[in-house]
């Protein structure tokens, strides 16, 4: 197993947990080179309390590639969550500071 599959397997099993604690969570893996996938798009997708998330997972260190910064800019041009993760506790952070602005609202 590669070290970015192991990001991206924890980081699963912590989204699976959080939609076996009823919070409000979709979430999808995608698969690269399948049938619609495009070079750049990141590697997992999630709505978490009204909100659509971009998740790149990386190995520990690892960096975006030319294509995947392009559509991290798109995202933050469009106001669209996005968050590159090289390890889970960085992706619970992520996720709990969404949790907590909603909630405060």
């Amino acid at each position: 197993m590669t070290p970015e599959k192991k990001v991206q397997n924890k980081i699963l099993t912590y989204l699976k947990e959080l939609k076996e604690d009823n919070e409000p969570i979709f979430f999808e893996r995608r698969q690269a080179g399948g049938f619609s996938y495009k070079k750049g798009i990141p590697d997992l997708y999630a709505v978490y309390y009204g909100l659509h998330i971009e998740i790149e997972v990386k190995k520990v260190g690892g960096k975006l590639s030319t294509m995947q910064e392009k559509f991290r800019d798109m995202c933050y041009k469009n106001n669209i969550k996005y968050i590159c993760a090289d390890n889970v506790d960085s992706f619970i952070n992520f996720m709990n500071e969404i949790k907590l602005k909603f909630i405060s609202k």
